[in-house]
C-alpha cells in the first residue's frame, strides 16, 4: 500500500535534508515524497535539485504558483497515487515506523519542540478518546495537526475535501470540519512518531493575531450552526464552555466584536465557569 507524503516548500532550505530523511528512513517500504515549491525566493527550489540528483532519486518536485501552503498542498493531491497521504511541513519531522505503525490511524500523537530542540509540549492520545464525540476535540483544536495526522486518499479525490486556499490560518481544523461533515471514522494513535518544530519568527501564528483568532472564532461559528442543525444533541454544556472561551481569546484582540458575539450566541442560553483559558 504506497502512502504518498506531500511536502509544501517556502523558503525552507536549510531544513529540506532533514525533513526528506527522517521521510526516506522509513521503514514503510512503499511510500511516494511530493515537493511541491511555492514561489520561494531563497534557493529552495534549486536545493531540492540538488538533494534528488545526489541523494533522493525518487523526489517527486512540483512547483505551486498561487501563494500558500494550502495551494501546494492541494497541488500534491492532485498528483498523489497513494491510497494515503501524509501532509509534512517542511521544517517537522516524522519518526522511522510512524507510517508503518499508523497505516489505519488519522489523528497522531505528536511533540512540539523550538528549532534549538527544546520540548514545548508532547500530546498523547488514547483510545478511550475514540468513544468520546470528536466534535467536541474539533472545537478544542485537539485532533493532532497537520504533520501527526494520515489522511485517506479518498477523502481529496472522492469526497472533494480540499485545503482551502483563502486561509491564512486554521487551514487544518478547516479541513477537519469538512472530514467530519462527512461522517468519516477517526481513530486515535498513542505513538509519538511527529515532531513539530516550532519557529520563534516567521509563523503566521505569531502574527497578525487580530486576524487569527477572528478566523479562530468564525470557524466554530460555523461548526456551532452545522451541528445546531444537524446533531443538535451535541450542543452541551461542555460545547458551550469550549465555544465560549475560544471567543475569550478573541476578546483582548477585538473587545467590541467579542462582547457582540456573546450577546448573539450565549446572553440567556449559557453561564460560563472559570476555564484554564488565559
Amino acid at each position: 500500500m504506497i502512502i504518498s507524503v506531500i511536502i509544501p516548500c517556502y523558503n525552507v532550505s536549510s531544513y529540506l535534508e532533514e525533513c526528506l530523511e527522517s521521510v526516506f528512513n522509513q521503514s514503510h517500504p512503499d511510500i511516494e515524497v511530493i515537493c511541491v515549491d511555492n514561489n520561494s525566493t531563497d534557493n529552495t527550489y534549486e536545493k531540492l535539485r540538488v538533494l534528488q540528483a545526489k541523494r533522493f532519486q525518487d523526489l517527486i518536485i512540483l512547483q505551486e504558483k498561487k501563494p500558500g501552503a494550502c495551494a501546494a498542498r492541494n497541488k500534491g493531491v492532485t498528483k498523489a497515487t497513494g491510497q494515503w497521504i501524509q501532509f509534512l511541513d517542511a521544517d517537522d519531522l516524522i519518526l522511522p515506523d510512524k507510517l508503518s505503525m499508523q497505516i489505519d490511524l488519522i489523528i497522531g500523537s505528536f511533540k512540539k519542540v523550538t528549532m534549538a530542540g527544546k520540548e514545548l509540549k508532547t500530546r498523547v492520545y488514547n483510545s478511550s478518546e475514540n468513544l468520546q464525540s470528536p466534535w467536541s476535540s474539533l472545537m478544542r483544536s485537539d485532533l493532532g495537526n497537520t504533520c501527526s495526522n494520515l489522511f485517506k486518499t479518498s477523502l481529496f479525490k472522492d469526497d472533494d475535501i480540499k485545503w482551502n486556499e483563502s486561509l491564512e490560518s486554521s487551514q487544518e481544523y478547516d479541513l477537519m470540519f469538512q472530514i467530519l461533515q462527512k461522517n468519516k471514522k477517526i481513530v486515535f494513535d498513542s505513538m509519538v512518531a511527529t515532531v513539530v518544530s516550532v519557529r520563534e519568527f516567521g509563523s503566521i501564528s505569531q502574527s497578525n493575531l487580530k486576524e487569527k483568532w477572528e478566523r479562530f472564532f468564525e470557524l466554530r461559528v460555523k461548526i456551532f450552526l452545522f451541528l445546531k442543525q444537524n446533531a443538535p444533541k451535541e450542543l452541551n454544556e461542555e460545547f458551550y464552555q469550549i465555544f465560549f472561551d475560544s471567543l475569550r481569546m478573541l476578546y483582548p484582540y477585538n473587545s467590541e466584536k467579542a462582547v457582540s458575539l456573546y450577546k448573539k450566541y450565549f446572553k440567556d442560553r449559557f453561564s460560563p465557569i472559570q476555564s484554564s483559558i488565559t
